[in-house]
């Protein structure tokens, strides 16, 4: 794939101690790779090397070294074909010494390394049965998101890379028969179970929580009933930071019959989408709470390195005082210390004010107000579902992550603080009750 042999080039450079240069465009066509050629060749630094990312992009390269004939040293173009083997294929442009003896080795090593973990993955692939949920493209893309992680681990563990490609590929190969099997048996079972019907239940909390790569994301939704069981109750593709995914995610959850008469707790990242959608869809019913890990991280994100770690201990401060009115003056303090000096902070911190002290406003502490101060019920259990190498294929791979969940699920136990659950519920009711007489 494109991305590894970009990732190759950048770590042989790396080895070698020369720095990299790259040129970005199209890589499936030959008039592409001459064009991004002709950029470095025309550039100020001298061209020894070209790495194409693809065939057509090395013919190309070719074609706009010969167009400048008269250069004073010999250029390389390394390319790859596209062998099961993973073959690399190299070309020269004439009979001149190239490139040195170290990068040669370090390109040789890097493209000798590909293969040997694209052959470790084959050998355990290659029996897997394909069914409706995992397509054969859904499986290429699966592996080449486990060599990514591979290679992004290799070196911090102590066996070679093909040999935790190996270990890799088996785990991969294992739970994606299971759902293959199912999926053949009962196609698209997996996910209707996950969007079984909600009326008539009571879900005091719901735990929403994202993860994934930074290209695909699944966003996963926990919750518990009065009597303190758990129960998965919504898996969408896509991250609760995109509009899109918010809305969706509300739009099903309230078809699906979910608290429409009595008030909730929903938490939430420190993403703003998935809360706006929630709040519009039930209004005063929903009580927002923002997970307080998140939302410090991104009110110092606008705060120099040095004053981080004093500016995060001062929220804390505040979120532990118990009082609603002294937690709230708290955080508006730290909010006025910042203005003018950081405004980026300033103003993400009188944003987030209600949605981390609405735990305080209902009253709630002890255990369970701690517990609803987090998202890391929900967000623990997706991480612990998601395929080795976080690697994700939309809704194609949807089916094997709510099937491992749903698994998981069958272990549950109640919340340790369920006691308090109906002393919450008689909160949220209240609480209802004096928003409908406002109204």
């Amino acid at each position: 794939p494109v991305w590894s042999r970009r990732l190759g080039y950048r770590q042989a450079l790396e080895e070698a101690g020369q720095p990299a240069r790259e040129a970005v465009g199209r890589v499936d066509s030959r008039e592409s790779g001459q064009a991004m050629a002709a950029r470095m060749l025309d550039g100020a630094a001298p061209v020894r090397a070209v790495f194409a990312a693809t065939n057509p992009c090395g013919l190309g390269a070719c074609l706009a070294i010969r167009a400048r004939g008269g250069m004073s040293q010999s250029v390389w173009t390394f390319g790859r074909g596209g062998s099961r083997k993973g073959r690399a294929g190299m070309s020269r442009t004439d009979q001149g010494s190239g490139v040195g003896l170290a990068e040669w080795r370090a390109a040789g090593r890097v493209l000798r390394e590909r293969a040997e973990m694209t052959l470790a993955l084959g050998r355990c692939l290659e029996q897997l049965p394909v069914g409706p949920g995992l397509t054969p493209e859904g499986l290429a893309e699966r592996l080449q998101a486990v060599i990514g992680e591979v290679l992004a681990q290799g070196g911090r563990q102590k066996e070679a890379p093909a040999a935790r490609a190996m270990a890799c590929g088996r785990g991969m190969a294992g739970a994606a028969r299971t759902v293959a099997a199912k999926e053949e048996r009962e196609p698209g079972a997996a996910l209707r179970a996950l969007r079984a019907d909600l009326f008539g239940q009571r879900w005091p909390v719901v735990w929403f929580a994202s993860a994934g790569t930074d290209a695909e994301r699944v966003t996963l939704a926990l919750g518990v009933r009065v009597e303190g069981t758990k129960q998965i109750v919504g898996l969408w593709s896509g991250g609760s930071g995109e509009q899109r995914l918010g809305q969706t995610a509300a739009e099903d959850l309230w078809l699906r019959g979910m608290n429409r008469g009595t008030p909730w707790v929903a938490v939430t990242g420190a993403e703003r989408a998935l809360g706006a959608a929630l709040l519009q869809q039930w209004g005063a019913r929903l009580v927002l709470v923002h997970d307080r890990r998140a939302v410090a991280d991104a009110v110092v994100a606008h705060l120099p390195a040095a004053a981080r770690e004093a500016a995060v201990e001062g929220l804390r401060e505040a979120w532990a005082t118990p009082e609603f009115a002294k937690a709230q003056a708290l955080l508006e303090r730290q909010a006025e210390c910042w203005k003018g000096s950081f405004p980026g902070a300033e103003a993400r911190l009188r944003q987030e004010i209600d949605a981390t002290t609405s735990v305080h406003a209902l009253g709630v502490g002890g255990a369970l107000g701690e517990r609803l101060r987090t998202a890391t019920p929900a967000a623990y259990l997706l991480g612990q579902c998601l395929p080795a190498g976080r690697g994700l294929l939309g809704r194609a791979h949807l089916g094997a992550i709510a099937g491992e969940l749903l698994r998981r699920q069958a272990g549950f136990r109640r919340l340790t603080e369920h006691g308090q659950l109906p002393g919450l519920c008689q909160r949220l009711d209240a609480r209802g009750a004096s928003v409908q007489l406002a109204g």
